[in-house]
């Protein structure tokens, strides 16, 4: 009746959705209504995440995709859509994104972290950039936080950040709090 008669597709499409009717929804949102965002919504709530998958690839939204394909168990699809997101996130130097995708959706936090190292290194974000490093630290161990801050101190050379490195070590301390952190933190301090 919205459609055919009213000419509202977009009622149309919210009552074809309500009613569980998400295939039909999708195609009015796309064909009538010009909004593949919606489609591919109401597909993947609709549960019909192959045509969705197609839409989200052709919106760019390519993380949404490797969800879905992980929904489906398919990992290797699902790996590559997360590279795409990777390589855009690389491509704009988001670090924190890119680090984001690649420990959270592909699982590889050596990797993120040696992301989040660049991003330390670079002028966008580089202090954002080493505190998720040292969360990623912490996670993996820790019981020896304190040695992974004192390593990376003596590994990464601080030429013009060292004020920004000790406001960084001054959060990490604050939030891992333990009596060996707070003693290789104020070392650090006192050196630089």
């Amino acid at each position: 009746v919205y459609a055919h008669l009213l000419g509202d597709y977009g009622s149309a499409a919210a009552a074809l959705k309500q009613g569980k009717h998400y295939r039909e929804a999708a195609i009015l949102y796309k064909e009538h209504l010009k909004n593949n965002t919606l489609a591919a919504n109401c597909l993947e709530e609709g549960g019909i995440y192959i045509e969705a998958i197609e839409l989200y690839t052709d919106l760019n939204q390519h993380e949404k995709a490797g969800d879905l394909y992980m929904l489906l168990d398919r990992k290797e699809p699902a790996l590559q859509c997360y590279e795409k997101c990777v390589d855009m996130a690389a491509k704009n130097k988001d670090y924190l994104e890119e680090a984001r995708i690649v420990t959270d959706k592909i699982g590889d936090r050596p990797r993120a972290k040696n992301v989040l190292l660049n991003g330390w290194q670079d002028v966008k974000q580089p202090e954002a950039c080493l505190l998720k490093y040292f969360d990623l630290a912490a996670e993996e161990n820790n019981e020896h936080f304190h040695a992974a801050v004192q390593s990376f101190y003596r590994e990464n050379v601080l030429v013009n950040k060292e004020m920004s490195f000790l406001s960084v070590i001054d959060k990490v301390n604050k939030k891992y709090r333990s009596p060996e952190l707070e003693n290789t933190c104020k070392d650090i301090a006192y050196e630089v």
